[in-house]
């Protein structure tokens, strides 16, 4: 590459890894992004930090995991870690910033750094507010992705070089739709309209849904997220022709991941609150660099989202991000089982008691008691180990049981204690960058917020 680099970081929010062509689901719903991992390194043990949003962007954009950031427990990025974008530019980058996440606005402190930033949620005029709830009610509208890919590239059209560019699609996200005809796209015919969108609305609420769905109410999620994943994939696929007929990827580092997964019935779960399960924190990652990555890679070693600050830093010569106690990795150099981490360790922090006080009147069937606590997991390439905070315990071996449907730790106690000493460790050696700073959230966050089930 010729002086410094771009840098274009693609979220692709939700996105399960074992959805992807790449990763080996053969449903041909990821054409998109399997073009890419063809022309770059793919990973193949990439771990999200935590399993919501706040905790795996903040990882994304500080390097440090979500104890020591604090942004999942604070409900916003505070302010002390320095950031990816504020090192960048430091370094001479031009940022820029687009996103239709409702966490990753700047009330909630995600956008220092840039200088320039679009959040999709604000950036409507009353009359195109109008517009877009009929287009929803007709399901042809998406959450955004059309506007993240037209806003981002007009930009970089006269954008000065180098730059960080960073965009965050939601599109399979829930609300379990998507503009048609993706929508009904892998629906079996004997699922009506009215059914259709009366599951939608059953699935809104997170906690609910966990405690109620049935099994055909499941089968037709699955089928919904389907749809969901081909128009991500779609979108991705527009904004790279984008970038391409801008001569943009000669001369830059892409990178496309997943914040976080999706659960969908594990655990007789279904969206991503609860738990540190593989659909949850396994996630899908490439990287293109030309002259950097051959194309075709497979990067074997354990990366986690938060070694991709302190690697992007390095290939632009950037400083001044604070170091993580969990050590990183550079994901360029991962090739090798060898060359990542040995345990890759995320956490869940329990929900507010407030919430938990609030929902379990109404849903007397969900047990709060299991998810209403703090979570911690070890993953290594072959065995994870799931922590809770009264105690229990869990041991899987993701090469026989990928799912996770086997309980080992009573078979393998020796193996657990190791593993339980390494997570204590870990934690003990987190130290909060910040204090948490509970912001103060406008009354659209808030309504965004619950219509996506994070709060009551």
């Amino acid at each position: 590459m010729a002086n410094k680099p771009n840098i274009i970081l693609i979220i692709i929010d939700c996105v399960r890894w074992d959805h992807i062509g790449a990763y080996g689901c053969d449903d041909g719903i990821s054409p998109h992004f399997d073009a890419l991992a063809e022309q770059g390194g793919l990973y193949l043990n990439a771990v999200a930090d935590g399993g919501l949003t706040a905790a795996s962007v903040g990882s994304l954009f500080t390097g440090l995991c979500g104890r020591e950031h604090n942004a999942e427990a604070a409900m916003r990025l505070p302010s002390e870690p320095p950031v990816l974008a504020e090192c960048l530019k430091q370094a001479g980058y031009h940022t820029v910033g687009v996103s239709a996440n409702v966490y990753t606005q700047e009330q909630l402190g995600y956008t220092r750094g840039f200088e320039v930033y679009h959040s999709f949620s604000h950036e409507r005029s009353l009359w195109e507010k109008v517009a877009r709830y009929w287009a929803k009610v007709r399901r042809i509208a998406d959450k955004g992705g059309r506007w993240c890919n037209a806003t981002m590239l007009e930009h970089l059209r006269a954008c000065p070089r180098p730059y960080f560019a960073y965009l965050h699609y939601n599109d399979a996200h829930m609300p379990y739709y998507s503009p048609r005809p993706y929508l009904d796209k892998f629906l079996p015919p004997d699922v009506s309209a009215a059914e259709r969108d009366a599951t939608i609305k059953a699935a809104k609420r997170i906690f609910q849904f966990s405690a109620t769905y049935t099994k055909r109410q499941l089968g037709i999620i699955k089928r919904l997220y389907n749809g969901m994943v081909v128009y991500q994939d779609l979108i991705l696929g527009q904004f790279v022709a984008g970038l391409r007929a801008l001569g943009e990827l000669d001369n830059s580092v892409l990178i496309v991941v997943a914040d976080h997964g999706e659960s969908l019935g594990e655990r007789h779960l279904v969206g991503h609150g609860f738990g540190l399960d593989e659909p949850i924190v396994h996630v899908p990652m490439l990287v293109m660099a030309p002259g950097i990555l051959e194309s075709g890679l497979q990067m074997e070693g354990i990366v986690q989202l938060r070694d991709l600050p302190a690697s992007l830093c390095e290939v632009a010569g950037a400083e001044g991000l604070l170091p993580s106690a969990a050590g990183t990795v550079n994901i360029l150099s991962a090739r090798r089982p060898t060359d990542g981490h040995p345990l890759a360790f995320s956490e869940r922090r329990a929900p507010l008691p407030e919430r938990v006080a609030r929902e379990q009147p109404r849903h007397p069937d969900f047990d709060f008691a299991l998810y209403g606590q703090d979570v911690q997991s070890a993953r290594g390439l072959r065995y994870k180990f799931i922590t809770w905070a009264n105690g229990r315990e869990e041991l899987y071996d993701l090469e026989s049981d990928p799912s996770q449907t086997r309980d080992l730790s009573t078979d393998h106690p020796d193996m657990c204690a190791g593993l339980r000493e390494a997570t204590e460790q870990w934690l003990d050696s987190m130290q909060p960058a910040g204090e948490a700073e509970q912001g103060q959230v406008s009354a659209e966050v808030e309504r965004r917020l619950r219509g996506l089930g994070y709060i009551p």
